[in-house]
């Protein structure tokens, strides 16, 4: 009776340590940002990526109060507005409308406890930067990382990339404070574009007033550039489109202003 005892006690201790192992699995998996690249249904599979490489990781937080975001942003963009011009600074703007401290801690302390770099936690509460190898990307997101060729040699990315084969999976209690995640596959790339004189008005919403018949002449614009440029540019655009040359020459009603020790170039 008493060794029927012992062992009674011995399999009910383990079933005690399995439910606590077990509830912290318990939590639901939620899946999370943009789906699967597309272009991996067309790519040559070259198996398992590298353990140990390392992704360079974007996690988009979710704002707390995104209506208030965008009034905030329209109010002091219009003349008409107390408010206008009333900037606040990144800090202000996590503390009003980014997401709680308490869930970009959680969201934090999910990566940290997976084995990732915390590079940067952004002032308005938006995004986290971070670095992580594939093994622990694969286990913070349950998904598999592989490497992958691009047949089309068009392809708008990388020939040769690694990429998840199913979607990003979290906890649910920490994915529901995530918008998407960029950085697990690294096919996608920029493609240089050129807007068109017509894309560009649409773009800045000044269709309206050119249609109008108000052209911007004798108007000064501002442009802040913090990206780089080429002057040399100008009189392409201007050939390409066949843009009206102005009285002093193409270019000459350009004047590059460089700020705060930048370049100029």
């Amino acid at each position: 009776m008493k060794a029927f005892n012992r062992a009674q006690s011995v399999v009910l201790s383990i079933a005690g340590i399995l439910c606590l192992c077990t509830s912290g699995f318990a939590e639901s998996l939620i899946s999370i940002g943009k789906p699967v690249p597309t272009i991996i249904p067309k790519a040559i599979a070259m198996g398992h990526a590298t353990p140990y490489q390392v992704l360079h990781l974007a996690i988009s937080l979710k704002p707390r109060d995104i209506a208030g975001l965008q009034a905030y942003a329209d109010s002091v963009s219009d003349p008409s507005n107390t408010n206008y011009r009333n900037f606040i600074t990144p800090t202000e703007v996590g503390q009003r409308f980014g997401a709680t401290a308490a869930d970009v801690s959680n969201v934090v302390s999910y990566l940290k406890s997976n084995g990732f770099q915390i590079k940067l936690v952004a002032e308005n509460h938006f995004n986290i930067i971070a670095e992580a190898y594939v093994s622990q990307a694969e286990k913070a997101f349950g998904v598999t990382i592989s490497r992958f060729h691009a047949v089309e040699a068009d392809a708008p990315g990388y020939l040769d990339f690694v990429s998840n084969t199913s979607k990003l999976k979290m906890p649910s209690s920490v994915a529901a404070n995530i918008v998407d995640i960029s950085g697990v596959d690294t096919f996608t790339k920029a493609k240089p574009r050129i807007l068109t004189p017509t894309q560009t008005r649409v773009l800045y919403n000044t269709a309206p007033i050119y249609n109008k018949g108000l052209n911007g002449f004798g108007r000064t614009l501002a442009i802040s550039s913090w990206d780089g440029f080429r002057l040399t540019n100008v009189p392409l655009y201007y050939k390409q489109y066949n843009l009206p040359t102005p009285a002093g020459g193409v270019g000459s009603n350009v004047t590059v202003i460089p700020l705060a020790g930048g370049s100029g170039a």
